[in-house]
């Protein structure tokens, strides 16, 4: 009968009897199974380390190739962000030469450059993005606006007289000036061009002419009516081409150079009137093109 502190006996025989016998007590078997218990978690734990060791490093490669992908995208993305901004750069050039041609402001530095600028990461991609955005759009108001204001200026400038009604000899010009026939300081309201009788006057821009006739002291005169602002007159005239009421355009043949009224000599006398004030005809005629004496 096994004693109690005994789990079981183990007898190995052979042919002359017992050979060999172990005995298994409760406290063996404990510390067996206590033993084998840690060497059967130390093996899970290690099967689970690499285990998990194995997925890290799939998510790890995973994760970098991602990441290289990602880094190849926002040099993309800021490449084509630089191009983008050389892109606004040459646009807001252009529309400051048509806001310097139209005699506007230019547009300012800091709206330029409103939030853009500085290296792009991926936490300032959305804000330069939102910024490129704004600006294209304010660019698109601003030469929409531009486009209706070059139509109202070259609508203007048709009736803006600009180019040089007849070539020749510049003998006397606008301002206070020693009159020929009294010799008294008076003001010149005009331009005297020296030409032979018969050179052709052009009208300098588009308009209706209001006045074809002789005046006191300017002989044959042609009075052209532009828009709503101008009117120019030319005296001294040999012979008028146009008549009262007749629509010209700019550069059409109107009259021919004279001697007629008070005059010391064949020559154009033209005067620009603005508002109904006289100006100096210089400031819109190509300089170039008359020969001063």
């Amino acid at each position: 009968m096994p004693r109690k502190k005994e789990l079981f006996r183990i007898r190995i025989y052979n042919g002359s009897g017992v050979d060999r016998e172990f005995v298994i007590t409760w406290k063996g078997f404990i510390l067996f199974s206590i033993f084998s218990g840690f060497i059967l978690a130390g093996v899970l734990l290690s099967f689970s380390g690499i285990l998990r060791w194995s997925l890290l490093r799939v998510e790890n490669s995973s994760l970098r190739s991602e990441n290289r992908s990602l880094r190849e995208k926002m040099e993309h993305l800021g490449r084509e962000i630089a191009f983008l901004r050389a892109r606004m750069d040459s646009m807001f050039e252009i529309n400051n030469q048509l806001r310097l041609a139209m005699g506007l402001p230019e547009v300012p530095e800091d709206v330029k450059y409103m939030g853009m600028g500085g290296y792009i990461d991926r936490d300032t991609l959305k804000n330069e993005l939102y910024a490129i955005k704004n600006l294209v759009r304010m660019e698109y108001r601003d030469l929409q606006n531009l486009k209706k204001l070059l139509r109202q200026k070259q609508e203007e400038l048709k009736y803006t007289p600009s180019i040089l009604p007849s070539y020749g000899y510049m003998t006397s010009g606008f301002g206070y000036r020693r009159d020929p026939f009294t010799g008294r300081i008076k003001f010149h309201e005009g331009l005297d061009i020296s030409a032979p009788i018969g050179t052709p006057v052009y009208a300098p821009a588009d308009g209706i002419v209001t006045f074809v006739g002789i005046r006191n002291g300017y002989g044959l005169t042609v009075e052209i009516k532009h828009g709503d602002r101008y009117i120019t007159r030319y005296a001294h005239l040999s012979e008028s081409l146009v008549r009262v009421g007749q629509r010209v355009q700019r550069g059409d043949m109107i009259a021919r150079v004279g001697n007629s009224g008070r005059s010391t000599g064949p020559h154009l006398h033209y005067e620009v009137m603005k508002d109904g004030v006289p100006m100096n005809p210089k400031r819109f005629i190509i300089l170039g093109e008359v020969v001063y004496d």
